[in-house]
């Protein structure tokens, strides 16, 4: 049996190029244990998440142009950004435990 991950390329490389042919996380979840994987939603973004694809709100699908990669970058560098903030939210709510260096962490 081919590997996951290689199966999900191929399937994106040849049916799904470009935003316009992207598939529904559940249509791909669908395919991949119809061809004999016992995945979860879970183990499947995994997979995905290591491959050179986009997975956006149309969909997953392989790239066509430079235009839906750039996007693509531009979206994650703003998740980035997000999760940034949020744990400076969260160190410094929890001031006091950095203080005295109870989680081990750098101030």
């Amino acid at each position: 049996m081919m590997h996951l991950s290689r199966l999900i390329l191929h399937k994106l490389r040849a049916e799904h190029v470009g935003k316009d042919r992207a598939i529904t996380r559940a249509d791909l979840l669908a395919y991949v244990r119809e061809m004999g994987y016992d995945v979860s939603d879970r183990e499947l973004r995994a997979v995905y998440a290591e491959l050179p694809v986009v997975a956006d709100s149309h969909g997953l699908y392989y790239p066509a142009t430079a235009a839906e990669v750039q996007a693509f970058y531009e979206y994650l560098q703003k998740r980035v950004k997000a999760e940034m903030a949020r744990a400076a939210r969260v160190r410094r709510a929890h001031a006091g435990l950095f203080e005295d260096r109870q989680l081990g962490l750098p101030i």
